[in-house]
């Protein structure tokens, strides 16, 4: 008994995960989320599962001014309090955007405001669309006697996009079932700076490492199921919250909750920025960001729940693994916690590639819904998200340590020089070679021009084309791009 008093102690400045609604084999998902309602909400449960056609009918709108303010306080526990945000959350989203930008409406109908407000109060987290809201509670087993896999999982409830929205949830999903190991191992990191044991934090990064290669590789299969111009013409539209450009156009600050609040609300549209999976590590790691990043990141963690948030938090504040790896002599334990840091950076490789995929390119089709265009330069969680992307992967990039290969130990000079020199030299030459790119294409384009140029001038001088019939057709073509 004394023995695992005096284990307690030693480890009371390490977070446990059953302490932050966390689990070792969940993570931070849901364990066993369901719609099961009593039967007093099953109207909320009608329409949510029913919004694709009342969007697509014109309905949506009509339907949801004839629901009566329903009693929130007859949700009977905490899985129907989330099975009721699941619900109400689909219904605001639908509501809100379903006439496109043009016609988003000033006020949020009692019957989805008050009840929303209150089930989102008692779930600590915003009365919006977020990660946890639309994709930690939002999943189920197709078999149910099935593994938990992504090709075993869809939605509870999609807003308008079908399948190809399903698997964008889930596949968000699978992400978070494949941190739960790292999640553990960070603990157990901790746990070794305090215990001074250099194999077991070896030990414990190289499943970190497993795990965020686990996640880069489900996240990666995001094209399997969802289509580029399905995500972004059908349903990404919907997703967007209440600071979208589409409501500054408008002159609109928020989002007036009836019978909540006289004064609008703004809350950010759903955005994986929410997930608490990345956060978690760059606190475990040590990964440090630019003012205006972390400024973003924290602003991202008002949307995780309340426990959740915490945990980030605990980590922060918990031992040091990066330091302890720095001190600890051992070249191993440096190269598995750089193994780490490049695991999350090559994540977080992939999430740019997504985001190019998915939103860049499609962002330059001619065939954009011309209902949701504003959208085209922000995330749907309202942030310059390439730029905010890119700077999260360099400060990962920016943290791993160096090693001094004649002492076979880390130093801090070692450090210094690799942390500031040779890793980060590399993102700078990423910038280099991006500039010159855009100096070798402007150059190209000078030569071919003067090239024309010489083309025409001897096309006349040998009489072939007269010289003002190149002339006329310069002006012509001035007078039509006047």
């Amino acid at each position: 008994m004394s023995m695992e008093k005096n284990r307690e102690n030693r480890y009371a400045g390490i977070p446990r995960l059953e302490d932050y609604s966390a689990s070792p084999t969940f993570g931070f998902v849901e364990e066993s989320p369901s719609l099961n309602l009593p039967e007093y909400f099953q109207r909320w449960v009608e329409l949510a599962t029913h919004t694709e056609e009342l969007i697509r009918s014109g309905q949506i709108r009509q339907e949801v001014h004839q629901l009566p303010v329903l009693d929130h306080t007859r949700l009977d526990s905490p899985q129907a309090y989330k099975a009721a945000m699941v619900c109400l959350v689909a219904l605001t989203q639908a509501y809100v955007w379903c006439e496109g930008e043009d016609g988003i409406p000033e006020v949020l109908p009692r019957c989805l405001a008050v009840p929303l407000a209150a089930v989102a109060d008692y779930l600590q987290v915003p009365p919006s669309m977020h990660s946890y809201s639309f994709g930690l509670i939002n999943w189920k087993l197709t078999d149910p006697d099935g593994k938990v896999e992504l090709d075993n999982l869809e939605t509870l409830v999609q807003i308008c996009g079908g399948s190809d929205e399903s698997w964008f949830f889930c596949t968000a999903t699978q992400v978070e079932l494949d941190f739960a190991p790292a999640l553990n191992s960070m603990i157990e990191a901790q746990k070794a700076v305090v215990d001074k044991d250099v194999h077991k934090m070896i030990k414990e990064l190289q499943t970190i490492e497993g795990a965020v290669h686990k996640m880069k590789n489900s996240f990666s299969k995001m094209i399997d199921g969802c289509r580029p111009h399905v995500f972004y013409n059908v349903f990404r539209p919907f997703l967007a919250g209440w600071d979208a450009p589409a409501f500054k156009k408008k002159g609109l600050k928020g989002l007036i909750y009836e019978g909540v609040s006289e004064e609008p609300l703004s809350y950010t549209g759903g955005s994986a920025a929410q997930s608490s999976t990345l956060q978690c590590l760059d606190a475990a790691l040590g990964v440090t960001h630019q003012e205006s990043q972390d400024k973003l990141c924290k602003s991202f963690q008002q949307y995780m729940p309340k426990p959740h948030r915490d945990l980030i938090k605990a980590i922060q504040e918990g031992p040091s693994i990066k330091e302890f790896v720095h001190n600890s002599g051992s070249s191993k334990a440096v190269e598995c916690f750089n193994n780490s840091l490049m695991a999350v950076k090559g994540f977080r490789d992939i999430h740019l590639q997504i985001v190019t995929r998915y939103i860049i390119i499609m962002s330059q089709k001619s065939n954009a819904n011309k209902k949701y265009l504003t959208q085209h330069e922000a995330g749907t969680g309202g942030s310059g998200f390439m730029t905010f992307l890119k700077g999260l992967r360099d400060a990962t990039i920016c943290t791993m340590l160096g090693r001094d290969l004649n002492e076979h130990t880390t130093t801090a000079d070692a450090v210094a020089k690799t942390t500031n020199g040779a890793i980060c030299k590399s993102s700078r030459q990423d910038v280099e070679w991006s500039r010159w790119k855009k100096y070798i294409a402007f150059l190209t384009l000078c030569v071919l021009v003067v090239l024309l140029i010489i083309l025409i001038i001897f096309l006349a001088w040998t009489s072939m084309v007269p010289l003002y019939t190149y002339i006329y057709i310069w002006l012509v073509w001035k007078v039509i791009l006047q």
